[in-house]
């Protein structure tokens, strides 16, 4: 009877100090599995932010469209560049320029007519236009003992508030026009650089409604600006 009045205790004990020893055991292991978890959720947001970021600083600017009204003078300056209006124009082949259209997109259509008296008609035009302008048309002749050479070159740029004038400065600058001009009046300019005229007109009623041998227009066609370069057969002889 005594030794299980001494073993009795002695279990007791051994079941109090169990049980203390488990609350304590455990929670350290639960709070050091919460920090690890606690960890690793940041690793992944910091992970997610800094990607977040990365995508953001090597994403490319959003690029600014041009305003509407200036895309028929940003236009018209390609066209004209065509040309190297710096330089001396006649030197410029059909088949250059036929290259420089089709290098814009333009889709250039050639055809050719020939004259054994005259000698040879070779026509370029545009089946595709930039935004803003059309009809882009030129014109190269050849005689029997002469070398191809531009006859006449033109474009038009859709109507405008303030179209002329933004034209007229467009084709001073580009073609280097120091001189006063030849002609002006309220719908029409033009000046003489060597043996070629160029000019510019605001298409009126009368315009738009004579038959043209190349364009086709309609009534919102009035305003529309045509630009010309066209050889003036007096001085090139």
């Amino acid at each position: 009877m005594k030794k299980r009045t001494v073993i009795i205790p002695s279990l007791l004990i051994l079941a109090v100090g169990i049980f203390l020893f488990l609350p304590t055991s455990q929670n350290p292991i639960k709070v050091e599995e919460n920090k690890q978890l606690d960890k690793a959720s940041n690793r992944l947001n910091g992970n997610s932010q800094a990607s977040q970021s990365g995508l953001a600083q090597t994403s490319l600017p959003l690029r600014n469209s041009q305003p509407e009204k200036k895309r028929a003078i940003l236009a018209s300056q390609k066209i004209v560049t065509i040309l190297n209006p710096k330089s001396d124009i006649s030197e410029i082949s059909g088949q250059t320029l036929a290259q420089r259209l089709k290098n814009l997109g333009l889709a250039p259509k050639i055809t050719k007519n020939t004259n054994k008296y005259t000698g040879t008609m070779k026509v370029i035009r545009s089946r595709i236009n930039l935004p803003g302008t059309r009809y882009v048309h030129a014109q190269f002749f050849s005689g029997a003992k002469s070398k191809e050479y531009l006859q006449h070159f033109s474009f038009e740029i859709e109507p405008g508030m303030k179209r002329f004038e933004e034209t007229k400065r467009l084709i001073q600058n580009s073609f280097e026009l120091t001189s006063p001009p030849s002609y002006t009046s309220d719908e029409f300019i033009s000046w003489e650089k060597g043996p070629y005229t160029i000019w510019i007109k605001k298409l009126n009623q009368q315009d738009i409604t004579e038959p043209h041998p190349f364009n086709a227009y309609s009534e919102k066609d009035k305003g529309s600006i045509r630009v010309a370069i066209e050889l003036n057969i007096h001085k090139a002889n």
